[in-house]
């Protein structure tokens, strides 16, 4: 970690499909990193959850597989990552702010060309891009084996990916007994759900790719086989990228 304690200003896009474990990937590389993460779609459930106007709307996109539209995801983020800078830059002191460096990293942001070339002229140029990568029938079998307890309220997973030939190795993680009884599935785990959000996704997002490949080939893949034990890989990737 000696590498990362002392980088500044860090810029760090995750791209990757639903359901590739980008969300978990980046808080762990936050606290690595020992930055902010900006997660839309944290930000997007959190206001589903609390059933504003805004939350009712954002719903409907989600309970269909659609990506919210981007002028509305992206003023609630740039927003936030401009209140968070200049925070950190009027601190003269140079003394971290909330326990965070002055850097930070974007899950779900951008998924569109328009959103990235909108992020490009609000806060300027980025360290880097890492691709969250893992095969579109993993992803499928991991999203239709997701549940939630609904008594407790935490992840758990049914789905054991097992393949040592090619090298999978993610098992299931299964909560206590007790959460067995409640366990229920999100509503978006649906086949034809995951597989319209994966196809959205393939459609807009993927085009992002080779536009970060053309400014400087900052993209760096992240292959996943492992689950969480792949985070060594993902903190050497982001070492050498900084």
């Amino acid at each position: 970690m000696a590498t990362a304690s002392i980088i500044k200003n860090i810029r760090i896009v995750l791209l990757g499909a639903p359901g590739s474990g980008k969300g978990t990937y980046g808080k762990e590389l936050a606290k690595y990193l020992n930055v902010e993460i900006f997660s839309t779609g944290d930000m997007i459930r959190e206001e589903i959850a609390a059933k504003t106007d805004f939350g009712n709307t954002l719903k409907e996109f989600s309970t269909k597989g659609l990506l919210v539209p981007d002028d509305l995801v992206t003023n609630m983020l740039l927003e936030k990552i401009k209140t968070f800078e200049n925070i950190n830059n009027n601190n003269n002191d140079n003394v971290m702010v909330n326990g965070k460096k002055n850097g930070f990293i974007l899950d779900g942001f951008p998924r569109s060309l328009n959103q990235a070339k909108k992020l490009d002229i609000e806060i300027g140029g980025l360290t880097g891009v890492v691709n969250v990568d893992l095969k579109e029938d993993i992803i499928l079998q991991k999203l239709l084996g997701r549940k939630i307890c609904n008594k407790c309220n935490k992840s758990f997973s049914t789905a054991a990916i097992l393949n040592e030939e090619e090298g999978y190795d993610m098992p299931a993680l299964l909560r206590q007994e007790k959460c067995l009884t409640y366990m229920e599935s999100h509503d978006d785990d649906k086949e034809d759900i995951i597989l319209s959000r994966l196809q959205v996704y393939k459609d807009e997002t993927m085009h992002l790719i080779d536009y970060y490949k053309k400014q400087k080939d900052m993209v760096k893949v992240f292959e996943v086989k492992k689950g969480l034990k792949d985070l060594p890989l993902l903190y050497k990737i982001v070492d050498d990228m900084v």
